[in-house]
């Protein structure tokens, strides 16, 4: 948010606690940006309404949707003998949830001719990567991957495009123990969040190739002006250096 905030979008940050939603907006606003802030629980088909019909009372577009509400990261849980209702649960808010805003905010941006969607996923979600453990939360993110193929391809040519993002080990409320970075960031997140400005479609953005990413939205950039944790250094045509994940096609 506070990336998206320094390249002048208006942001509305949303929680389930609409005094967390609130606190991190003041921070935001606090830094020079622009930002309000909502409750929102995205299980719950209502309280997206009620977001959708508040944005578009407010500000009459959304330019830029994130789906970022993620949980249910069961690391104790087996494939073959799982808590169903916890799978439930991690369908719901990682597949279902961004279903749901998506499929609200659609509408919004085929009017305004313009959108972005970014999708956040996980590394467990890859299929180069299989491993018996969080069997709810790889499998709704591995769905939400393919949500994200077939609404980039349903919006084609409508001026939407929909791509999923791995942001890497982050410290949040999921991860708390995830590394912190002197600047108080975990990792670069807001530099994945070009995925936000990507010209195409239905990719997927892992950590070390978001200076890949980067350098397809932003031909300006260059290793000198990049910050400390840019680690992935992008090649004149585009592509990632040897030895470093590509960007590549859901």
């Amino acid at each position: 948010a506070e990336g998206l905030a320094r390249a002048g979008y208006t942001v509305v940050v949303t929680a389930r606690s609409a005094r967390d939603a609130e606190a991190a907006a003041a921070e935001i606003q606090a830094a020079g940006g622009q930002a309000a802030s909502r409750g929102l629980e995205v299980t719950d088909a209502g309280s997206v309404l009620a977001l959708y019909r508040w944005v578009e009372n407010n500000y009459g577009r959304l330019d830029v949707l994130v789906n970022n509400a993620g949980g249910y990261f069961d690391s104790n849980q087996q494939p073959s003998a799982p808590d169903f209702s916890v799978v439930q649960a991690a369908l719901d808010v990682n597949l279902i949830g961004a279903w749901r805003m998506a499929a609200a905010f659609i509408p919004l941006m085929k009017r305004n001719g313009y959108g972005r969607i970014v999708n956040l996923s996980s590394g467990a979600a890859q299929f180069s990567h299989p491993r018996p453990t969080t069997p709810a939360y790889s499998v709704a993110k591995a769905a939400l991957n393919m949500l994200t193929v077939r609404l980039g391809a349903e919006l084609r040519g409508t001026g939407i495009l929909v791509n999923a993002c791995n942001p890497g080990w982050v410290r949040t409320g999921l991860q708390f123990n995830a590394y912190a970075a002197p600047n108080g960031n975990s990792t670069p997140v807001c530099r994945f969040f070009s995925a936000a400005f990507a010209p195409k479609s239905s990719h997927f953005y892992t950590p070390f190739a978001a200076e890949c990413a980067i350098r397809q939205a932003d031909p300006a950039w260059t290793l000198e002006n990049a910050d400390a944790f840019d680690i992935a250094v992008p090649a004149a045509d585009g592509s990632c250096v040897a030895g470093l994940t590509p960007v590549y096609r859901l």
